[in-house]
């Protein structure tokens, strides 16, 4: 991780069928602009009753 860019980029996904849950994963480059997973993580999404 010496040689990655100091940007990390943050997305989501939402999941259906089966797993009615949201995908967030952070990533970021190196220098050969190759894209590195740093974490992810399944949620539950934007329901009333998460929030509450």
């Amino acid at each position: 991780f010496n040689f990655c860019k100091l940007l990390i980029q943050v997305d989501g996904t939402h999941l259906y069928d089966k797993y009615r849950c949201t995908l967030l994963i952070a990533t970021t480059q190196d220098g050969n602009n190759n894209v590195l997973p740093l974490a992810f993580a399944v949620v539950e999404g934007e329901t009333l009753l998460a929030w509450s």
